[in-house]
C-alpha cells in the first residue's frame, strides 16, 4: 500500500478512537440536596419524601448526627431519590407518630399540632437538585374566654378537616375537639388550616346539643383568610345570658361582635 493511500485509513482510524458515546442516566437516581440555612425553627424536625409509586423516605432530623448549623439542622441534607420527581414535606412541632407516608394526621378527639411546615413537589430529572425550604405556620390558635364563669354548658368544636395530605394540603376528615376549661373561664384549641367555612360549635346541655352554631362563618366574616402563608391566631370571647350567646372575634386590632340566639 503507498503512503497516499494509508494516510486517510490512519485518519479515520483515529476519528474513531476519539469518539466515545455517551452513558445513559436515565436510570441513575437523582441526588437531591436539602439547604436548611433558611430555617431558624431547630432541631424539632421530621423530613418527609415520596415519589407516588412506591418510594418512601422519613427521618427525624432532631436525631441527625452529621455535621450542623447554628439552627442545629443539617448544612446540607444530602438523599439520592428517584427521577421521575417527589414531594418533599418538613414537619416542625409534630410529634414523629403523627406523620406517615400519607400526611399529618390528626386523631379524633385531639386538636391539631402546632405545626410549622414545608411542603413542595420537586423534579428531579437532573443529575443534582437543591431545594432551600422555609417552613410555614400552617396552625391557628384559638383562644376561648368564657366571661361568666358559671357558663352552665358544655362546648364541642367539630371540622371537616384531619390533618394534611401528603402534598401538605389540607385533607378531607372528621375533627371532634372538646373544649377543657381553665379555672379563670378560658381554652384553647389549636386548628388546622381550613378549606372552607365549615368549622361548627355545639352547645351541649348534659347528653343534648343546645344549639350548633356556624363558628367557621363568623370567623371568615370578621376577615380572617385560611390561605394566608402563616396563619394568624383568634380569640373568642363567649358571654351568655338569657338572651344568647355574645360572639366577639378579635384578629389583632380588629373586633367584630356577633349574636347568637339559643
Amino acid at each position: 500500500m503507498s503512503s497516499r493511500n494509508a494516510f486517510p485509513f490512519l485518519l479515520v482510524l483515529v476519528f474513531c478512537v476519539s469518539c466515545s458515546v455517551k452513558e445513559d442516566r436515565s436510570g441513575c437516581p437523582c441526588r437531591l440536596v436539602v439547604d436548611f440555612s433558611d430555617i431558624s425553627y431547630g432541631t424539632e424536625l421530621i423530613l418527609n419524601v415520596t415519589d407516588g409509586n412506591g418510594y418512601a423516605y422519613t427521618e427525624n432530623l432532631s436525631a441527625y448526627q452529621g455535621d450542623t448549623g447554628d439552627n442545629g439542622l443539617p448544612l446540607n441534607y444530602v438523599l439520592e431519590v428517584p427521577r421521575n420527581g417527589v414531594q418533599l414535606n418538613l414537619w416542625g412541632g409534630v410529634d414523629e407518630e403523627q406523620v406517615g407516608d400519607d400526611g399529618l394526621n390528626i386523631p379524633l378527639g385531639s386538636d391539631c399540632p402546632q405545626v410549622f411546615m414545608f411542603s413542595s413537589f420537586i423534579d428531579t430529572q437532573a443529575e443534582q437538585v437543591v431545594e432551600k425550604p422555609a417552613l410555614k405556620k400552617n396552625h391557628c390558635v384559638l383562644s376561648v374566654n368564657f366571661l361568666q364563669e358559671d357558663f352552665p354548658f358544655d362546648l364541642k368544636l367539630r371540622g371537616e378537616i384531619d390533618g394534611y395530605d401528603v402534598a401538605g394540603n389540607p385533607r378531607a376528615g372528621e375533627f371532634s375537639y372538646d373544649f377543657t376549661l381553665s379555672s379563670g373561664g378560658s381554652s384553647a384549641i389549636v386548628l388546622p388550616r381550613q378549606k372552607e367555612s365549615s368549622l361548627t360549635m355545639d352547645v351541649i346541655d348534659g347528653d343534648s346539643v343546645l344549639k350548633s352554631f356556624a363558628i367557621g362563618n363568623y370567623i371568615i366574616r370578621s376577615g380572617y383568610d385560611w390561605t394566608e402563608e402563616n396563619l394568624r391566631d383568634i380569640t373568642l370571647d363567649i358571654s351568655y345570658s338569657n338572651l344568647g350567646i355574645n360572639l366577639t372575634v378579635s384578629l389583632w386590632d380588629q373586633i367584630h361582635s356577633f349574636q347568637i340566639t339559643i
